[in-house]
């Protein structure tokens, strides 16, 4: 991963969703790391334990910055407020309001190998949800430079 550092301007490294190994390498080194999180119960209760994780990475890498947000939101009804207020009060973690719906052009983007920005027809809602996500990214790290 370091290696890759002063190739790139940026590098994103996908660790699933689980504390492995390859997750907690990442944390030593990342600037921004972002937890999508879906609105359902058991997803929002692990935010407290992604949180410690956070914490622990602090002890080693203290520019890193943690988000989260949600993602596959339900496109209507109140799991998503439900899900927000948590996350917005679990410490450590800073809670982004650009919420990914979980629209069918997501996965037929990545069935595809393409960003949602490279469909055609293009669903002018994923593109906006993916580029307000971009924009908070960029932005974030522009401020912790």
């Amino acid at each position: 991963m370091l290696r890759l550092a002063p190739k790139y301007d940026d590098v994103v490294i996908d660790v699933g969703g689980r504390d492995t190994g390859g997750q907690r390498a990442a944390l030593s080194i990342a600037d921004i790391y972002i937890i999508p999180v879906f609105p359902g119960s058991f997803d929002i209760w692990t935010l407290d334990s992604v949180a410690q994780l956070v914490e622990e990475a602090r002890a080693f890498n203290e520019k890193i910055q943690a988000f989260c947000l949600l993602n596959k939101a339900d496109p209507r009804g109140s799991d998503n407020d439900e899900a927000a207020t948590i996350a917005k009060d679990i410490k450590g973690l800073i809670y982004l309001e650009c919420a990914i719906v979980n629209r069918k052009a997501f996965r037929n983007g990545a069935a595809k190998g393409l960003a949602v920005t490279e469909l055609k027809p293009t669903d002018s809602k994923a593109i906006e949800e993916i580029e307000k996500l971009y924009q908070y990214v960029f932005s974030t790290k522009k401020l912790s430079e």
